[in-house]
């Protein structure tokens, strides 16, 4: 290093001038490339469990739903279609399972569902699998239907599959593959779902009309009018039919209503469905055209209206004017051609103060015909001997109910009998009767 001149007074120190040198230190380059393959991976990742997973849960709801509509579907075909338990035929078997396949936007369903299922339909050719079984959860008691819905390898029993596991879309980046086929060792994620209905027997109503006629007995004098001691009239229990009304043989039967006191097939009692307090004749009117909301159960007492039935034919034209069009299908014991079939029926309704609203209402929703009636029946052999005995009874106790069809009326009212009755029936009280009794059914989606 060369040593610089000093000035005077700097003479005899000897004095460095240093020039710093910097280096270069070791490259980062590669720690950076491993954050952002680290950070990939793990968006990735991210990715797939929001994504994939993700479809994996609105494939469950789907599922669910799917599994739900089976199982109300096979319900309301065991009540009306099939009516025996188990069923013999296969109408509600594929009911169900048509229902429950369709609702999931299988490409196996037949027609295309009004709400196709967006993830199921994703996959070309992916189909579900169905199983349909007749059996109640446990604390549930009736004509149970179960029906599972597969879209995770299995195979059902209706719609045998196997089935297709779900799609994958970041997942295939992690090694989790996207199925290519049908079969428990497909590769992909699944899911499946469950769900129970039932039918049981009603034995309440909150949509009476004011008709009781008597329920069937055995006329043994032949006469056509019950005879305490003579005529056998046994009421309908749970576990029983008695003599009364069943829907093995008597649904169809043409009921012509008579306004009679004698207690005959067909003779009706009018009655006071207005808590008791009576009322005239529009009152009467209102109670035909709209019902009344009160809960009316079997083995509950029904108090009689004095008076004459004046009325009672304008309001039973004024429910006919509601589906004109509807006819009594004789072959198939069915109503055909209903306004409920173009989800254009109406309905009356109560105004705010309680009385009729003359104009009716429009109900799209409706799944029975606002010409079928809802009425009770009631127990001939007490009435009769209330009747024979001082004073008259003016009540009639309720043993059973019936589905109403109306089909035409002048001096008389005909109609058919029906199951369709009534879309607010509901179990309540102890009194019950059984399924072979039962005109009014519950169906619910009990799991």
């Amino acid at each position: 290093m060369r040593i610089p001149q000093t000035s005077r007074r700097n003479q005899g120190c000897e004095v460095l001038t240093m020039n710093p040198i910097v280096g270069r230190g070791a490259p980062e380059r590669g720690a950076i490339l491993i954050q952002v393959a680290i950070s990939i991976l793990a968006l990735t990742a991210f990715a797939a469990f929001v994504v994939d997973y993700g479809v994996l849960w609105v494939a469950r709801s789907q599922a669910q739903n799917a599994a739900d509509a089976g199982a109300l579907a096979g319900a309301i075909s065991l009540s009306y279609d099939d009516t025996t338990y188990p069923p013999t035929a296969n109408v509600v078997k594929l009911s169900a399972a048509y229902a429950a396949l369709c609702a999931g936007g299988s490409s196996s369903c037949t027609t295309e569902p009004s709400a196709a299922d967006p993830v199921w339909g994703s996959q070309s050719g992916a189909s579900s699998a169905v199983d349909v079984l007749f059996e109640c959860p446990p604390g549930f008691s009736g004509n149970c239907v179960r029906v599972n819905v597969y879209r995770n390898g299995e195979s059902g029993n209706v719609i045998g599959g196997p089935s297709w596991m779900l799609p994958t879309f970041f997942g295939p980046l992690l090694g989790i593959q996207s199925p290519t086929a049908a079969g428990p060792l497909a590769a992909g994620h699944g899911v499946k779902a469950t769900a129970s209905a039932r039918v049981a027997a009603a034995n309440g109503t909150n949509c009476l009309r004011p008709f009781a006629i008597p329920d069937f007995y055995w006329d043994m004098d032949g006469d056509g009018i019950f005879t305490p001691g003579v005529d056998q009239y046994d009421p309908p229990t749970s576990g029983s039919v008695g003599t009364g009304y069943t829907t093995q043989y008597d649904v169809g039967t043409e009921v012509i209503l008579k306004d009679d006191s004698q207690i005959s097939s067909g003779n009706f009692r009018l009655l006071d469905l207005l808590g008791g307090n009576g009322g005239g004749t529009s009152q009467a009117s209102g109670v035909i055209q709209a019902c009344t909301s009160d809960l009316y159960s079997i083995g509950e007492q029904l108090p009689g209206k004095a008076g004459n039935s004046v009325g009672i034919k304008d309001a039973l034209d004024a429910i006919y004017a509601l589906d004109p069009g509807a006819l009594w299908d004789t072959h198939h014991n069915k109503v055909i051609n209903s306004c409920v079939d173009t989800h254009a029926c109406y309905k009356y309704v109560r105004d705010s103060s309680g009385g009729l609203d003359p104009t009716p209402v429009p109900d799209p929703t409706a799944t029975i015909s606002p010409r079928v009636l809802t009425l009770p029946l009631y127990d001939p052999e007490k009435e009769a001997i209330g009747q024979a005995g001082q004073p008259a009874r003016d009540d009639l106790q309720i043993v059973n109910f019936i589905g109403f069809f109306y089909t035409s009326g002048d001096t008389e009212v005909h109609g058919r009998i029906v199951t369709e009755a009534g879309a607010n029936v509901v179990t309540n009280g102890s009194h019950t009767v059984s399924m072979n009794s039962a005109f009014l059914k519950v169906i619910q989606l009990i799991r």
